[in-house]
């Protein structure tokens, strides 16, 4: 988990890429190993540590919600509620990295009753800055313009130049 803060942003982003296998294959024992995980995990949330760190805990819980076979009542039970905690973290930017990707969340996530709250915490921000980030992501069908045809001729040409004189 320490690589999460490492210097590198492609080291911090292929230390996030790995932590759904990581949680999925240590939860398959249910024993310690996942407890231990799950606390570590659960640092990154805590108030007295950088704002990064909570910014890095919203895509921690984006990155395991996303995971197919994800230990569902493992997240919710021990990662959800620390990420609900954020809608009212002090620091605007931790509140926006929320706002950006909750509604993202697969829909078990977002109906537990912490993520709901969040949500509703989020709409309501005293500050009025986080709701315009509060919105569902595109779909992919509809993400972006159409295609343009392609046309139906080979373009013309271009006119020769003149010739130079000196």
């Amino acid at each position: 988990c320490d690589l999460l803060r490492d210097d590198v942003a492609q080291v911090r982003e292929t230390t996030l890429r790995a932590i759904p296998a990581l949680l999925r294959r240590v939860s398959e024992g249910k024993g310690a190993w996942a407890v231990d995980v799950t606390e570590r995990l659960r640092s990154f949330s805590e108030l007295g540590g950088p704002f990064q760190d909570r910014q890095t805990f919203v895509y921690i819980c984006q990155a395991v919600t996303q995971e197919d076979q994800t230990d569902r009542a493992l997240v919710e039970a021990r990662l959800l509620p620390q990420l609900a905690a954020l809608a009212a973290d002090p620091v605007l930017s931790v509140r926006i990295a929320l706002a950006r990707r909750i509604l993202g969340f697969p829909d078990w996530a977002l109906q537990a009753p912490s993520l709901c709250e969040a949500v509703d915490v989020l709409r309501g921000d005293a500050s009025g800055r986080t709701q315009p980030f509060l919105q569902p992501p595109p779909s992919p069908l509809h993400a972006g313009s159409p295609l343009p045809p392609p046309p139906l001729l080979p373009p013309s040409p271009p006119p020769p130049l003149p010739p130079l004189t000196p």
